[in-house]
């Protein structure tokens, strides 16, 4: 069929409506097009590019593959100013939250309700015991962290559901006055939950968070100073907010835990403790952040007085 013909029932759709036909020229690809006549936002559901796609019955994988020389129906100019003021501040709210496009290796395997990141994770710590403290610097963890993205409601507030795993290794730690002897620490598995709640009236996110912990720990009683290994389950909160200065995104968190349940595997005897932390996290570039992290625990009952660590973490977007 001859191009001339194809053009026929197109233009007569087109121009009954008062649509748009350009033939597609070399180099030209539809997103550039929208983009050149005005039609912002381009990308995310019932916008511009989408809308485009389905005016001209094609799916988003094909959008791509459009050749030259092929008619493309395009929105009418009254199109722009049909758009109300509301869903022009939608538009421009989505647009800054997406502004840091993330991609990541597993970016079209990876679940559009997710964000799943991968991490690697630093401190340092002293620890404070009744007649001595301990240098433990040589602290790294390996984690996944999986970001809930489906926004479930509750009322008017709406929530999502986030969890981590992570696998630490520990150096030696130092005794500061006792020379003769060190304390080994074997590996230390963090698994958390977090129910992160967004409230239309606060700037922030806030909520509930579980974590589940097997850990080594040095304790001091008169008589002598032992690694004990606990199995324990946290329950906190915390509240994060989320700022974005001079083109760069901030997140930071800050909150507590209490010691609510647990199992010594030696025999040792339970404690009680509480956990208050706090981070700064910045987005580096597209699926790159770093960010710096403060802790403390105070303990009750297991020979053990503060625990202060500070630390570093590297984080890279797998979607």
């Amino acid at each position: 069929m001859k191009k001339g013909l194809l053009l026929l029932p197109l233009a007569a759709v087109a121009f009954a409506d008062d649509y748009q036909i350009h033939i597609l020229k070399d180099g030209e690809t539809l997103s550039g097009l929208l983009q050149e006549k005005g039609f912002t936002p381009l990308y995310g559901k019932n916008k511009w590019v989408d809308k485009t796609l389905q005016m001209n019955h094609m799916q988003a994988q094909n959008a791509g593959k459009i050749q030259k020389g092929l008619p493309i129906i395009l929105p009418k100019k009254e199109d722009l100013l049909a758009v109300d003021m509301q869903e022009l501040e939608k538009d421009l709210v989505s647009t800054k939250s997406s502004a840091i496009m993330r991609t990541g290796i597993f970016g079209n395997t990876i679940s559009d309700h997710q964000k799943v990141f991968l991490e690697l994770d630093y401190y340092s710590s002293n620890i404070e015991l009744k007649n001595s403290n301990i240098s433990l610097n040589e602290n790294y963890g390996l984690g996944l962290k999986v970001d809930g993205e489906n926004d479930y409601s509750l009322g008017a507030m709406t929530y999502n559901i986030n969890g981590s795993f992570f696998f630490y290794t520990h150096g030696t730690g130092q005794f500061e006055k006792i020379d003769n002897i060190t304390a080994n620490y074997e590996p230390t598995y963090l698994l958390e939950s977090h129910l992160e709640i967004q409230a239309p009236e606060v700037s922030f996110n806030f909520g509930p968070s579980v974590l589940l912990e097997e850990k080594s720990r040095v304790s001091e009683n008169d008589e002598s100073i032992n690694i004990r290994r606990d199995r324990t389950a946290w329950l906190g909160f915390q509240l994060n907010k989320i700022m974005e200065v001079d083109h760069l995104r901030y997140e930071s968190q800050v909150g507590f835990r209490r010691k609510l349940v647990g199992q010594n595997l030696k025999g040792d005897g339970s404690f009680n403790a509480i956990n208050l932390y706090l981070s700064t996290k910045v987005n580096l570039s597209s699926d790159y952040d770093f960010s710096v992290k403060l802790a403390t625990t105070q303990y009750q009952n297991i020979g053990i007085n503060t625990e202060q660590s500070i630390g570093a973490n590297f984080s890279y977007n797998l979607k």
